[in-house]
C-alpha cells in the first residue's frame, strides 16, 4: 500500500506565508476581509487560499475551509482552469460532509467543466472522485467510473494517479 504522510500544519504556514508576500497584513482571523474582495486577488493568492483551505480541512477546521472555497467558487472566472479544481475540493468537502447529493453535483458540474474546457489532466480523480460518491449513493454504476479513471490515467499517462486509485479500490475490497 502506498503511504500518505503529510504534514498540514507545516503547509498551511508555508501558505500563510506565501500569500503574505503580496498581502503583508494577512491574518486568517481577519479571512471575510480578502473574501470580500476576492475579485481583487491575483491568481497566485487565490492559489493560496485554496491551499489554505485544503490544509485547514485536514486540521478539522472544516468550516472556515468551506466558507473559503465557496467564496472562491461563487466568485472567480469560471474559464479559469484552476477553478476546476476549486470545484472538485467544493464536491469533496461535502462528501467528506456527508451532503453526498451536493457532492454529486459538484463533482459533476467538474467533469463538465473539464470537459467543456478541454483540460484532461484532472479528470481521472474526478472519474475517481466520482465514483466514491456514487458507492457511498448505493449507485451501483460507480465503478464505471473507476474504470474510466483508470484509463484516463494511462491514456494520459499519469502512472501514479492510476496506482492511487488501485490502491485504494484495494484498500476498500473493490474489484474491477
Amino acid at each position: 500500500m502506498l503511504e500518505y504522510n503529510k504534514d498540514y500544519s507545516q503547509a498551511l504556514n508555508y501558505f500563510i506565508n506565501s500569500i503574505r508576500l503580496t498581502l503583508s497584513n494577512f491574518d486568517l482571523k481577519d479571512i471575510n476581509f480578502y473574501l470580500d474582495y476576492v475579485k481583487a486577488l491575483t491568481k497566485v493568492e487565490i492559489r493560496n487560499l485554496y491551499e489554505i483551505a485544503l490544509c485547514l480541512f485536514y486540521l478539522d477546521q472544516k468550516d472556515l475551509a468551506d466558507i473559503i472555497i465557496q467564496v472562491l467558487v461563487q466568485n472567480l472566472n469560471t474559464k479559469w482552469e484552476f477553478y476546476g479544481n476549486i470545484l472538485s475540493l467544493y464536491a469533496i468537502n461535502f462528501s467528506r460532509d456527508e451532503n453526498l447529493s451536493q457532492a454529486l453535483y459538484y463533482i459533476n458540474q467538474t467533469i463538465d467543466f473539464f470537459h467543456t474546457n478541454l483540460y484532461f489532466k484532472n479528470l481521472p480523480l474526478c472519474y475517481y472522485n466520482r465514483s466514491r460518491i456514487k458507492s457511498h449513493l448505493n449507485d451501483s454504476t460507480y465503478k464505471d467510473d473507476l474504470i474510466v479513471a483508470l484509463n484516463l490515467s494511462d491514456l494520459l499517462s499519469q502512472d501514479y494517479i492510476a496506482d492511487v486509485i488501485k490502491d485504494k479500490c484495494k484498500k476498500f475490497n473493490i474489484s474491477l
